[in-house]
């Protein structure tokens, strides 16, 4: 039997690939943090380890054993903390996996990068060819780990590796858009600038199935695949959508885009400085005005990949975890 091992298994995509994998009956092992969450895996069955992916020798330590390793280690929506967290988790940390990966003759690697590695896109929906870019420090940094993994499945891990490209996961255990539900439940929602843009939600369920897919098709190997929903939309229509789900009105109040930008700038460094969580930062502003569109079409082609959860029906599992969780 195969032994996977989850790197960043606390997090909502690794708890989620934790649970998904157990349920077939796989035998799962993780690294994260010691936490709670942590906790509630190894009584679920998970192999947990206690560690950090900045330290190679526990991270190799805790890996050996196991055949199949997946990276989602990362450091994302925590803008309060140093910059330096972010390359030290994001580029360090990915080059570490990858020498434990290495050193414990792992079979089959995923590295779990992100959709935000196009940064400003060209072209619309953007394929695996499409030119890295960025626009912050986050996709920065994941550009720098997404390369350092990429040299490895050239170099060592050759006919091992897989690049996994994510765009929006969002469903229950997550908490993307219970700020945007709470505020149009409550009647204060509001648009900021045109929102025109577009935006490509994928429901946990759909980058699951994806995931066991680049896990288990010899077809995978030496690939990058988009990993996306099956629609992608405006901004406004999203948020109407959101809205309709709630039965709810959707906002009226739009607000301009450059104050709000200005305001972002201050608060995240102010709140960097005071090392506090940013009410609003820049890069959530790209919500509003950042195209956000892809193609799954090579994963479809060469997988079988076919997205199954409509936003409709994602978005009303997402607002009934919410609600159960005490957050809606």
């Amino acid at each position: 039997m195969k032994r996977y091992f989850i790197v960043g298994v606390t997090g909502f995509l690794g708890s989620a690939l934790a649970r998904h994998l157990r349920s077939r009956g796989r035998s799962v092992g993780g690294l994260a943090p010691a936490s709670a969450r942590g906790e509630a895996l190894a009584r679920e069955g998970v192999d947990f380890r206690p560690g950090d992916v900045r330290d190679p020798a526990v991270l190799k330590n805790a890996m050996a054993g196991h055949d199949v390793v997946v990276n989602l280690a990362g450091a994302y929506r925590r803008e309060g903390r140093p910059l330096r967290d972010f390359f030290d988790i994001n580029v360090t940390g990915a080059e570490n996996v990858m020498a434990a990966a290495v050193a414990v003759g792992a079979k089959r690697v995923i590295h779990v990068s992100t959709t935000g590695v196009y940064g400003r896109l060209v072209e619309i929906p953007a394929t695996e060819e499409h030119p890295y870019d960025f626009t912050n420090h986050y996709q920065k940094t994941k550009i720098e780990g997404e390369v350092k993994a990429r040299d490895a499945f050239a170099g060592p891990l050759k006919g091992r590796g897989v690049v996994i490209r994510p765009a929006g996961v969002y469903g229950p255990g997550d908490r993307k858009f219970v700020k945007l539900m709470r505020a149009i439940q409550r009647g204060y929602g509001f648009y900021v600038g045109p929102c025109t843009a577009q935006f490509h939600p994928t429901y946990v369920d759909d980058f699951l199935d994806g995931m066991e897919l680049a896990l288990e098709s010899p077809r995978a190997a030496g690939e990058i695949y988009n990993i996306v929903g099956g629609e992608y939309l405006t901004v406004q229509e999203f948020i109407e959508t959101v809205a309709r789900v709630l039965g709810r009105p959707p906002p009226r109040i739009r607000v301009p885009m450059a104050p709000m930008k200005v305001a972002a700038h201050v608060c995240e460094r102010v709140c960097r400085l005071l090392r506090i969580e940013p009410p609003i930062y820049p890069r959530r502003l790209g919500f509003f005005d950042l195209d956000r569109a892809y193609s799954h079409a090579k994963a479809s082609r060469e997988l079988g990949y076919a997205p199954k959860v409509g936003l409709d029906e994602g978005l009303r599992r997402a607002a009934a975890w919410y609600r159960q969780s005490g957050m809606l």
